[in-house]
């Protein structure tokens, strides 16, 4: 399949450097050396862009999100934990996953409620 996609296409992009090298060299040296012309190498940095993103994205917005809403799903978990009043627990059980979830971003551990 690939032969014939290779025949078929107008271009073959190795889209990083060192794989567009390996495909000339070692995948198609026949037809590198047949259609010079088709072998190019355009790098869009798709994947570097998109963990940028990721990364700084969900940690800005978690960080964000603590120092300007300091009365977050965590903090008000935490703030019910401490108090263990057994009225609290319908509060605990429904504030409990998106406080794991907070809990989870910031590396930190969280006790289940009781």
């Amino acid at each position: 399949m690939a032969h014939l996609a290779t025949i078929a296409s107008h271009h073959v992009n190795g889209v990083a450097a060192l794989h567009s090298e390996l495909v000339q060299s070692e995948l198609f040296p026949d037809f590198a050396a047949l259609w010079p012309h088709k072998f190019t190498n355009v790098t869009n940095w798709y994947i570097p862009n998109r963990w940028i993103d990721y990364l700084l994205g969900s940690g800005l917005a978690l960080l964000s999100g603590l120092l300007l809403f300091p009365n977050s799903a965590l903090s008000r978990y935490r703030q019910l934990l401490e108090q263990r009043d057994p009225a609290a627990q319908e509060s605990l059980e429904r504030l409990y996953p998106a406080a794991r979830e907070e809990a989870a971003w910031l590396g930190q551990s969280l006790p289940a409620p009781d």
